[in-house]
């Protein structure tokens, strides 16, 4: 199996889970867009692109490349899965300022040499970031602390 058809299936595979969490959400009417239609809407391009890539044939005769069978390329491998995992398991009870460095903390696996401190910065730009856009600015009713300690 070639590394493309690889990555479109895991992309088919989460946007398909993806799917079926965002039925539970009501999407509502293009007026009155209810909280599921972001991911059910994420999760149908995710689906797709996922399809396309694992089901496109490449012009040029290519090989498959063999797995590297150490621990640290499984864990490169599910580093990305793992930080969106994270991420979805921990905003509702342990708030965005939480779930958010743990995801880019999870995300930075993936990396050949991750640096510590890159990832520190990394971590508090897209949590400040993510709480200025989706808190602030749009005003999505999300946990920032965990449930009881402050704020939201």
């Amino acid at each position: 199996m070639t590394r493309d058809r690889a990555a479109g299936l895991v992309l088919f595979a989460v946007g398909a889970l993806t799917l079926s969490a965002a039925g539970r959400y009501e999407r509502g009417t293009l007026q009155h867009i209810g909280p599921g239609w972001f991911p059910m809407l994420i999760a149908v391009i995710l689906t797709a692109l996922g399809a396309i890539v694992a089901a496109r044939r490449h012009a040029t005769h290519t090989t498959a490349v063999p797995p590297d069978p150490t621990t640290r390329s499984i864990v490169r491998a599910i580093a990305i899965p793992g930080a969106i995992a994270a991420f979805a398991l921990l905003i509702e009870r342990a708030g965005l300022f939480i779930a958010a460095p743990v995801a880019v903390v999870v995300a930075s696996f993936s990396e050949r040499e991750p640096r510590p401190r890159e990832v520190v910065i990394r971590a508090v730009v897209l949590t400040v970031l993510a709480a200025a856009i989706f808190v602030v600015a749009l005003g999505l009713p999300l946990n920032v602390w965990p449930p009881g300690v402050r704020g939201r």
